[in-house]
């Protein structure tokens, strides 16, 4: 490691290095590097004091010494974190004599108090519980991922560095930059600065391709589903797939448009172009980070999940105008033989279903929300698996260790928790259907406008649909 050529006044110096930089093969040679870096450390340290007496400046000279990546020196492995995720195997000889040796300098350092010693991680759960003791590594500070007006200065930020449309059809080019870049924050929460970074920087590379002398708003819209869904790539789907494709994907975006906005988020657009691995998609705008999430809320996204297959159960199963579809295209009445004028349920809703199949189980197993009276007021608890007592358990969710030998509850609960969350996704179909079965004529005009369109956006939608309720 070697101090930055640049010190600010106060006669600061910055050693940097990286975890990795101190795993050796060698014996012997992670603990000399970690015993040279401070020694490098204390050495400057003195030679700044030592300037700052000749010149006779005020002020207090400091070395800052940043670890980045610490969990790669700070772990000893073997470990389980707290929400059950393991955290890998053993620990060779030679990085418990690094790590030792790092616990050894941080505690030397109680006689040069201005040398101060930096860590950075995203894996905290990793690191050996010796180096966060008071002494060593005692203050911790989580950085978020930004808030609206967090993004809003990173993106302006970002857009002083390219020619934007606004900024060349205005004199005043900051203030609508600064506008641009709040249209762009309300769009990416739960995104970091680096995506935010991409967004601007994909934006820039297109408009350079397509020869344009400027970014235009557009252009920016379109990098953040880049970044956020996935790149365009060329449609290779049949005609009939598309179709199906289509009530699929207005399924779920019509559940979500009349669910309210209390509970669910506003719907963005629908699109059958294809983006990434998906060959059509409802974009909703994401929650912040920080949003805690209700109940109810947790169930409309259920809903929401599994409507695009009850979508296709009312164009490709319904024998009814009036009466719901079946739940299998081949569910048929004892002595007839099986439907195949029918075309049946595709696999595309494979990926809602084991989405619906997760959140139904986190409710269970870790929200202590198995009571079925807080989503539903009249249900019968008799009926249920889980009693009322049962409710406010909560258990760590699964982490990389799978499979029943390493569930933190028992295998009796383990089936309640199957039922329980069997019971709250039929619940959700339930309701999904009646919803989508009431708004038919609305699911098929969508579907239509969908497919002449290909992508609509929400005022697209509210012109078909109507305002979303409250």
């Amino acid at each position: 490691a070697k101090p930055s050529e640049k010190q600010k006044k106060g006669h600061v110096a910055l050693f940097s290095a990286v975890g990795s930089d101190f795993i050796e093969l060698y014996g012997g040679s992670g603990s000399r590097r970690v015993r040279e870096l401070f020694n490098q450390a204390k050495d400057k340290l003195k030679d700044l004091q030592q300037q700052q007496e000749e010149s006779k400046e005020g002020g207090t000279s400091a070395v800052v010494i940043f670890i980045d990546e610490i969990d790669a020196l700070g772990c000893r492995g073997g470990g389980t974190a707290s929400d059950g995720r393991a955290l890998g195997g053993g620990i060779s000889s030679e990085e418990n004599r690094t790590i030792n040796q790092m616990l050894s300098e941080l505690d030397g350092l109680e006689t040069m108090e201005n040398i101060v010693v930096v860590g950075a991680t995203n894996n905290p759960d990793a690191l050996d519980k010796a180096l966060l003791r008071e002494g060593r590594f005692d203050k911790k500070v989580h950085l978020a991922l930004p808030n609206i007006p967090a993004r809003t200065d990173i993106f302006h930020h970002y857009l002083k560095s390219v020619v934007t449309e606004e900024g060349k059809q205005s004199s005043n080019s900051s203030e609508t930059k600064k506008t641009l870049a709040t249209e762009l924050a309300e769009r990416t929460p739960g995104t970091s600065p680096a995506q935010l970074s991409t967004i601007v920087n994909e934006a820039a590379i297109t408009a350079a391709v397509t020869d344009k002398t400027y970014v235009t708003r557009k252009l920016l819209h379109e990098a953040v589903d880049d970044v956020l869904i996935g790149k365009k790539r060329r449609n290779r789907m049949s005609k009939t797939a598309i179709e199906r494709t289509a009530i699929h994907e207005c399924g779920h975006c019509l559940t979500a448009w009349y669910t309210s906005q209390k509970h669910q988020t506003r719907v963005l657009k629908i699109s059958l172009i294809p983006r990434g691995m998906a060959g059509g998609y409802t974009q909703q705008l994401e929650r912040e980070e920080s949003d805690l999430v209700s109940v109810q809320s947790l169930f409309s996204t259920l809903c929401v999940l599994v409507s695009g297959r009850i979508a296709e159960e009312i164009a490709y199963c319904a024998t009814s105008d009036v009466s719901p579809a079946p739940t299998n295209a081949w569910d048929t009445p004892k002595g007839q033989s099986i439907n195949q004028d029918s075309e049946g349920i595709s696999t595309g809703a494979y990926d809602d279903l084991q989405k619906a199949t997760q959140i139904a189980g986190e409710m269970v197993i870790a929200y202590g929300n198995s009571c079925m009276k807080i989503i539903k007021p009249d249900a019968d608890e008799k009926k249920t698996d889980v009693v009322e007592e049962d409710a406010m358990l909560s258990f760590p969710l699964k982490g990389e260790r799978d499979g029943r030998g390493w569930l933190p509850y028992s295998e009796k609960y383990h089936g309640q928790v199957e039922n329980k969350s069997k019971e709250l996704i039929d619940f959700a179909f339930q309701h999904a259907r009646k919803l989508l079965w009431e708004k038919k004529s609305k699911l098929f005009e969508l579907r239509d406008k969908l497919l002449e369109k290909q992508e609509l956006n929400t005022a697209a939608i509210e012109e078909i649909l109507g305002p979303r309720p409250e």
